[in-house]
């Protein structure tokens, strides 16, 4: 369903040019594009595997329902992998022999591919989240899906954590992260990082969303 025929084909196309690049080149630029692709993809699989809508009532008592909240969680902490791809545009530069074209198609489609298995992902959760609480907690769940995965971008790109280093550098991680919770305006790139993710991609989102809908009438 969510890996219909067009989706497939870019991502094969992506690869394709991935192989031809190098083939070209004889130069490994860019081969960690592939790499984060597949990290993008981890919370688009637990989504659509274990993230199914649910019935409405809410009980820990279930150890199906606790279990499926901390699938909740491990999305949650994989969830910025797959928009992180957009800030690989930082690599782009002029790379002799290849064409700079080819290099902007190259990262540009690796990005937007990010973009759709965020979107996608995000919407497999909406729904499962609505399952439980309805709509009436929806924003709390925008504020986790956009808001901490921006922050997880920047901890990404600016402190060069990633999602196995809760387990790794667990001690690093939460220092890092608390020292910017308690001292906010001695790191204003965090906040404005975050804020402008998390705006660009709730709207996006919504946009995309209501697209869809006025388009389905």
């Amino acid at each position: 369903m969510y890996f219909n025929k067009w989706l497939r084909l870019t991502i094969g196309f992506i690869l394709l040019l991935m192989v031809v690049r190098i083939a070209y080149s004889n130069r490994l630029h860019y081969i960690f594009l592939p790499w984060n692709l597949l990290l993008a993809y981890i919370p688009l699989w637990i989504s659509s595997k274990q993230l199914q809508p649910a019935v409405p009532k809410f009980s820990l008592q279930s150890p199906q329902k606790f279990i499926s909240f901390v699938w909740f969680g491990l999305w949650l902490l994989f969830l910025p992998n797959a928009p992180y791809i957009i800030t690989d545009l930082v690599h782009l530069t002029q790379r002799p022999p290849v064409p700079y074209y080819f290099d902007m198609v190259l990262v540009f489609l690796y990005a937007l591919s990010g973009l759709v298995y965020f979107f996608l992902s995000v919407h497999q959760v909406e729904k499962w989240w609505i399952s439980y609480w309805g709509t009436r907690y929806i924003y709390g769940f925008y504020f986790m899906a956009f808001g901490l995965c921006s922050f997880g971008i920047y901890l990404g790109r600016f402190g060069r954590f990633n999602s196995w280093n809760i387990i790794t550098k667990p001690q690093s991680l939460f220092t890092e992260i608390l020292e910017r919770i308690l001292f906010p305006f001695s790191y204003p790139s965090a906040w404005a990082v975050t804020i402008l993710f998390s705006t660009m991609l709730f709207l996006l989102y919504q946009l995309g969303k209501n697209f869809r809908i006025e388009n389905t009438r």
